[in-house]
């Protein structure tokens, strides 16, 4: 019995340590892109900007989602609304995988008439 306790005591250890670095890690990453764009605004507008259309992009594929609920996940607890915010990031992650292929393509294609 003591060697259990012992071993959940680290765990708890090493998970409060995994938070508070994760925590410390999230921090950062919301504080530093603020301080450096007080430095440079005109970045701060493009990332808006993109921030934007990935909300746009989003829109659009919630758009077109529709909430059908089949029986098996209605056993699990999903109702119409969850399952048209899912459907609303599958189909913006298939909008963003078209525009990149085209990215992709415009790219190759403009190469050769340079």
């Amino acid at each position: 019995m003591e060697e259990v306790s012992i071993n959940e005591g680290l765990i708890d250890t090493a998970l409060y340590i995994g938070y508070a670095l994760l925590a410390i890690g999230v921090i950062a990453m919301i504080v530093l892109p603020l301080i450096n764009a007080l430095n440079n605004p005109k970045a701060l507008v493009r990332s808006v900007v993109g921030i934007g259309i990935v909300a746009v992009i989003y829109g659009v594929g919630y758009a077109l989602a529709d909430g059908t609920i089949t029986p098996s996940i209605a056993n699990e607890g999903v109702n119409e609304s969850t399952s048209r915010m899912v459907g609303g990031a599958i189909m913006a992650m298939w909008i963003f995988l078209a525009l990149a292929v085209l990215a992709a393509v415009y790219s190759e294609v403009s190469k050769i008439f340079r």
